[in-house]
């Protein structure tokens, strides 16, 4: 039940994240475990992370949860120096992929996910960038600070809401509503348009 922002502009880039951590139990119920969870962590001084998804993972079936900020922290600590934002969401993701299938493994669930954004500015360059990483998934670039914008993640339903004005799922269900009524009267789904006769002169 997270929601993160990152605002990206030509001096700089934020981040912002909700602090409500939520469980689900093998039936389907959530469960409020925390309104004091951290869902951003630096990684350098120019380079940081803010996670959505899951957020604790078992190592072995002997030890307890990692939380995903002790991950990205083990992460910190090994990133080379001057690394560029790039190979930090690279080596981040890595790591994560690695914990996420040991958990697999540990826990036999298979349907485990997790993201996160890598943003920040490399040490030659006055541009920042913001990757977008997912488990399963890959590493892409998402925005950079020359085009200056807003990304949220997590869960988007409200934000979508509040920002644009309406929800995309909308779409969707419209365009499924649509083939679905011309399904059942057995023609094509595009609406008619107008009629216009040509009259004698």
């Amino acid at each position: 039940m997270t929601i993160t922002v990152c605002v990206l502009v030509q001096g700089g880039i934020v981040l912002a994240a909700d602090s409500r951590q939520v469980t689900k139990s093998p039936l389907g119920q959530l469960r409020v475990d925390s309104d004091n969870a951290d869902k951003i962590f630096q990684l350098s001084s120019h380079l940081a992370v803010s996670v959505y998804g899951q957020g604790f993972f078992y190592p072995s079936g002997d030890e307890s949860p990692q939380n995903i900020g002790t991950i990205v922290h083990s992460v910190a600590k090994h990133l080379p120096e001057n690394c560029t934002a790039a190979e930090a969401a690279a080596i981040v993701h890595q790591k994560v992929t690695e914990d996420v299938e040991r958990h697999r493994d540990v826990t036999g669930v298979e349907q485990v996910s997790v993201a996160f954004h890598v943003a920040g500015y490399d040490s030659n360059s006055d541009t920042g960038g913001l990757y977008h990483c997912e488990v399963p998934g890959g590493v892409a670039l998402e925005r950079q600070t020359s085009d200056a914008g807003v990304v949220w993640s997590g869960q988007r339903e409200i934000v979508n809401r509040l920002i644009l004005g309406y929800d995309p799922r909308l779409l969707e269900l419209l365009t499924i509503s649509e083939d679905r009524t011309a399904a059942e009267q057995g023609g094509s789904h595009l609406l008619p348009g107008p009629c216009f006769a040509r009259e004698p002169i």
